[in-house]
Order: structure tokens, then C-alpha cells, then sequence
């Protein structure tokens, strides 16, 4: 199979990958809000409460030879995307 065939499945079965723009750098009170806001759950138990939340990361990030970065996505599910 040849990898523009590959890349035409991919597509058609709905993944996406295009080339991430530049993060914008936080300011500097949105860092002390976002330190504060992490500083204020240091405290919560790990069991009873960090035990119950989910971490999940459907995306994959490449950094390509040429330093460009690159995401995909999967498909949408029951039309709706998740982040």
C-alpha cells in the first residue's frame, strides 16, 4: 500500500493532522492565577478525590526533521468532538 493511498483511507475514515500554530505566551497574571489555582489543590487527598478524575490525551504530537510540529486527531464520536 502506498502511502498516499494510506493517507486517503486515514482521511476518509475522518483523522485530521495539520501544523500547530505557535503557542500565544501567558501573561503574567494569568501564570500567578494558574500557579495559585494549582497551589489551592496541592492539599486535596490523592485517594477521595485525585483517584476520581480522568487525564485523557487522544491527540499524538510529532516534531517533524524540520522542527514544524504536527497534531492528529481521530474521528469525531456520535458528532461531537472531544478536546
Amino acid at each position: 500500500m502506498s502511502k498516499r493511498t494510506l493517507q486517503r483511507a486515514l482521511r476518509a475514515e475522518g483523522y485530521q493532522r495539520r501544523v500547530i500554530r505557535k503557542a500565544i505566551g501567558l501573561r503574567l497574571p494569568n501564570k500567578r492565577n494558574r500557579v495559585a489555582w494549582c497551589r489551592g489543590k496541592l492539599h486535596l487527598p490523592v485517594i477521595g478525590f485525585w483517584d476520581r478524575v480522568i487525564f485523557s490525551d487522544e491527540g499524538k504530537v510529532e516534531v517533524a526533521a524540520n522542527k514544524q510540529s504536527t497534531c492528529g486527531e481521530g474521528p469525531e464520536k456520535n458528532g461531537t468532538r472531544h478536546a
